[in-house]
Order: structure tokens, then C-alpha cells, then sequence
């Protein structure tokens, strides 16, 4: 059963609460006075009454960022490395960690003093880690090799962030430059656009198009209002359904096909689900279930999809070269290094190839796609900001025209 907590740190006397599992309110109250904590509130969760909007949304508080995640994964494996036992391991993360890896470290450290191994701890905190991580923890605590897991673990965490550093590098001037065209649009329709408006109706101006537009929005606020919440209401509609299965398996394969974005996309997951199979084989995982994990860690259903079809094949008797070369989605330099990996027996080795040859590939490409947005952003910023000056001027030349006549 889960039960939702409040409880007080009893030498810090910081209040925390959050959830966990447990058979009875008894055993709840063992594990809290186990950790230090002295409890204040416990009742059975109620998934209305203790989640909030970000639960509600399926958005879990407990994830964690990339960075956390590897400062997670080296700390430990050093402090495993030192010959400290793991649950004195957890309480130094505790103590050291901030935020969302304070509260992550925090439920491991509950659940591995009830007795749970490591990856069942790291599965019981929701989000916090991917089925990869769990699956290669649970092979490394098997084998007695779960710092040098940890470390590896790191190091794939390290290159994501790499990743995820360019892909927030690509998009940080389209970003600031919508920002600053909303921001222009703003400032002309509240400010500009209304005063020379008002003139040009003084003066008996006729007023063409574009202007009249802005009269009319600005007569109507009631109908812009409800312009925007039916975009409102089609936007959370489009996004809900976009979350549901056969409506997610519809978006990622749309993105895939896009003309510019598909190939970035695709390059994406090609390399976080070879690097996920270089590191579970490295690990002696055995390769069906590493396909599994594989097929849940893509994020992209397309290849889960694939995925799972080339784990019937394997299952079968293929080569996963062959599987992965029917599945259609995986590129041909990918699949040919993978056959190279199986006749040599050295599997791990060409996978890591790929994913670092896809890698920077995807590199090249994000740097293709920034340089492509930049003038696509300018020439857009600069219709939106003509259009405003057009609805402007145009009737600013008819009432110079009408004076000069009158002067005439």
C-alpha cells in the first residue's frame, strides 16, 4: 500500500513529506524513526487529495536532470570504489544533494534500509531513472561489479549532457528571437497601433486591411479572448491526445518524416539506444532483455515498435544485425558495424563506434539546423513586424496625400 507522510529530520529539524510503500501504518512509522525522522502526518495516499498538478499531468517531481543523474551515479560509484557500505553511501548523497536528488537519494536510502537492493530502490523512485539504468545495476550487483557499472553510468550520463548542451545551444537564438518578436507585437498593438489609429479616424482616413484588422481586435476584446481559448482549449486537446498511445505512435512517426527536424530526431535516438546496448552487453546483459530495456529507453515509439520486433527475431535465430537491418529503421552504417561486432566478438566496441559516429552526426546536423533557423526566424520577425508597420503607414500615405491636395 502507499501512504503519503509528513515527517521532521530529528537533528536538522527539516520537514519533508512525500510517499511510500508499506504493508501497515506500523512499518511506516519503523522505516521514518529507521532514517531519522520523526513523523507528523501518515494516512493511505489518495491520489486526488496528494498529487498535484504535475502528478496529475503524469509530469513526476521525482525525475531527475541529466546533471543530477550523473553527479548520482559518479558520487556513488566513488564511495562504493572507497569500501563504504551502500547505505552509508546514501547518506552522505542525502546530505550533500539539493533539490530533486536530495529527495531521490532520500526514498533509496529509506528503501535500502528496508531491506531492498539498489535497482529495486532506483525502480521504486518514480522517474528518477530509465529501465537502462536499472537493468545495468541489477547485472552489476549480481556480478560484483557495481562501481565499475556506476562509473560507466556516469560517463553515458556526461556525453547526454553534451548532447542535450548543443540541442539547448541550437535552439537559444530562435528561443530569443520569438521572444523579442511577441514582445515587439505586444508593444505596438497596446501602444502605436491604437494612437495613429484614433488620428486617422479623426481625419476621416479610410483605413485599409491590415489596419482595419487591429481596429477590429481592439474593438472586440471579447472576441480575441475567445479566439484564444478555443487555440487554448485545440492546443491542450492536440496535447492530450498526443500523450495517449495511438496518439503518441501517430506524432513520433511524424516527426521522424519531418523534411528538417526528422533526421536530427532520428540521429537522437539511434544513439541513445545504441549507446544503451554498448553498455548493457559491455555489462554481460543478456541481449533479449537488453532489447527490451532498449525499446523503453528510445522515447520515440516508432523504434519501440522496431525494437520489439527485432527481439522476436533474435528470439528466433537472427543475427541482431539481420534483425535490426529488417526492423527499416536503423541506419545501413549502424547496422553494417553491428554484423562487423558480431563476427569479431567484440559487440560493445562497435556499438559505441556507432552511437560516437551518429553522435557526430547529429552534431553536424543541429549545427546545419541552427544555421538554417537564424534566417527563417529574421525573415519571419520581419513579416510579423511589417505587417504592424503596413497597417501603420499605409494610412499615414492616404491622409499625406489627402493634405497635399487640400494644400494643392
Amino acid at each position: 500500500m502507499a501512504f503519503y507522510y509528513v515527517a521532521r529530520h530529528g537533528a536538522s529539524g527539516r520537514k519533508v513529506q512525500g510517499r511510500i510503500e508499506a504493508d501497515s501504518v506500523s512499518q511506516v512509522l519503523g522505516l521514518l524513526h529507521a532514517s531519522g525522522y520523526i513523523p507528523l502526518v501518515i494516512r493511505r495516499e489518495s491520489r486526488w487529495r496528494d498529487a498535484d498538478v504535475r502528478d496529475l499531468l503524469g509530469l513526476n517531481r521525482t525525475g531527475l536532470s541529466t546533471r543530477d543523474r550523473a553527479v548520482f551515479f559518479r558520487q556513488l560509484a566513488t564511495m562504493i570504489r572507497a569500501g563504504l557500505p551502500l547505505s552509508a553511501c546514501m547518506e552522505s548523497l542525502v546530505e550533500q544533494g539539493r533539490g530533486r536528488l536530495r529527495q531521490v537519494a532520500a526514498g533509496i536510502l529509506r528503501d535500502v534500509q528496508s531491506g531492498r537492493l539498489l535497482h529495486e530502490a532506483m525502480a521504486h523512485a518514480r522517474g528518477a531513472f530509465n529501465d537502462v539504468h536499472v537493468a545495468m545495476v541489477r547485472a552489476a550487483e549480481l556480478s560484483g561489479r557495481l562501481d565499475e557499472v556506476l562509473a560507466r553510468l556516469a560517463a553515458d550520463e556526461d556525453r547526454r549532457l553534451k548532447v542535450e548542451g548543443k540541442i539547448r545551444s541550437a535552439l537559444a537564438y530562435p528561443a530569443f528571437v520569438l521572444l523579442v518578436a511577441a514582445a515587439v507585437v505586444a508593444v505596438m498593438v497596446t501602444f502605436i497601433v491604437p494612437t495613429f489609429v484614433g488620428i486617422f479616424q479623426q481625419f476621416n482616413v479610410p483605413l485599409p486591411w491590415p489596419t482595419r484588422f487591429w481596429v477590429t481586435l481592439m474593438n472586440r476584446p471579447a472576441a480575441a479572448y475567445l479566439a484564444v481559448l478555443v487555440l487554448g482549449t485545440l492546443v491542450a486537446a492536440a496535447w492530450l491526445w498526443a500523450r495517449s498511445p495511438a496518439g503518441r505512435a501517430r506524432v513520433d512517426g511524424w516527426i521522424l518524416r519531418a523534411p528538417v527536424v526528422g533526421p536530427v530526431a532520428k540521429a537522437l535516438v539511434v544513439a541513445r539506444v545504441t549507446r544503451g546496448l554498448a553498455s548493457m552487453v559491455r555489462s554481460g546483459f543478456p541481449l533479449l532483455e537488453a532489447l527490451d530495456a532498449a525499446g523503453r529507453l528510445a522515447g520515440n515509439q516508432v523504434f519501440r515498435v522496431a525494437l520489439e520486433e527485432t527481439r522476436k527475431g533474435v528470439e528466433q535465430g537472427a543475427s541482431l544485425s539481420a534483425a535490426l537491418r529488417v526492423s527499416g529503421v536503423f541506419p545501413a552504417l549502424v547496422v553494417d558495424l553491428v554484423a562487423i561486432g558480431e563476427r569479431s566478438g567484440a559487440l560493445d566496441e562497435l556499438l559505441d563506434r556507432a552511437a560516437a559516429l551518429v553522435e557526430e552526426e547529429t552534431d553536424n546536423r543541429l549545427a546545419a539546423l541552427s544555421s538554417l533557423l537564424e534566417p527563417v526566424l529574421v525573415v519571419l520577425m520581419g513579416g510579423v513586424v511589417g505587417f504592424i508597420a503596413l497597417s501603420v503607414f499605409l494610412p499615414m500615405f492616404t491622409l499625406m496625400s489627402s493634405v497635399t491636395q487640400v494644400g494643392w
